[in-house]
């Protein structure tokens, strides 16, 4: 048992994608972060409420700091990438447990569905 948990936590903590160094170490994680600042556009402009384009400009922050982490090391960058996937987190959680308060204690997530 001990063993197999070893092995899970070592593949964990691998970078098993790295190609190399330089700005395309890990080439398909990095150039697929990209949909992160794509979509964090598309957020914003696409829904024009103070809440879409904050959580529009977290989602692009996740992107860049997605692309820098995967792309290359050193200089912070691992900061900047829990730092802005843990934003997106918190404002998605802060936004629900608002919503929820002003909903009456429930969730009404079938009304603000995308359509």
């Amino acid at each position: 048992m001990t063993e197999g948990l070893g092995l899970l936590l070592a593949t964990g903590a691998s970078d098993c994608e790295r190609v190399g160094d330089g700005l395309l170490a890990q080439p398909v994680n990095t150039l697929s972060a990209l949909a992160y600042i794509v979509i964090g556009v598309w957020i914003g402009a696409r829904f024009p409420t103070w809440a879409a384009r904050v959580f529009g400009l977290l989602v692009v922050l996740v992107g860049i700091g997605s692309v820098a982490y995967h792309g290359w090391e050193g200089g912070g960058v691992e900061f900047v990438h829990d730092a802005a996937f843990s934003g997106a987190l918190l404002f998605i959680a802060g936004f629900e447990l608002v919503h929820s308060r002003l909903a009456g204690g429930r969730f009404p997530i079938e009304r603000r569905s995308v359509g």
